[in-house]
């Protein structure tokens, strides 16, 4: 009777052999999460550097060699990122020294590349960081002009 019932009380008490899936089932979400967070984040990143590469290259051929044109330096980094399946938006202007916005493209003083994508295309699962506002993933390079 009463002792049976408080040994199988006792017996279930002790028992743990669910506890590991139930921590499992737990965790697992958060963890899987956290991977493809890390995975996400790396690509993203790889690509900006890729765009911050190419970005370097037109602004550095249009700095240095005067006979090419800021079409040229836009042809050179879109050749540059043709490989990636994202769209890409190139400017590349000669700047004022002292220009507060690169859009005037007035002067001849700096050379100003701006590489621009939009963030849903770049990422692998999606614009997870679209709740912050962040929409485009942009890299940018001024560097004054070689006499």
């Amino acid at each position: 009777g009463a002792k049976g019932i408080a040994r199988l009380r006792n017996a279930l008490a002790r028992d743990d052999a669910g506890a590991a899936a139930v921590e499992l089932a737990f965790a697992l979400p958060i963890l899987i999460t956290l991977l493809f967070g890390i995975i996400q984040f790396g690509f993203i990143f790889f690509v900006w550097n890729d765009m911050m590469n190419a970005a370097r290259e037109g602004a550095r051929r249009l700095a240095v060699d005067s006979s090419i044109t800021e079409a040229d330096a836009q042809t050179l980094v879109e050749n540059w990122l043709v490989d990636w399946p994202a769209t890409f938006t190139v400017t590349a202007c000669t700047t004022t020294d002292d220009s507060a916005t690169p859009a005037t493209c007035v002067g001849d003083d700096e050379v100003f590349v701006t590489v621009t994508a939009p963030m849903a295309e770049v990422a692998v699962i999606g614009n997870f960081v679209d709740f912050l506002g962040v929409r485009d993933l942009t890299a940018q390079v001024v560097m004054r002009k070689e006499s």
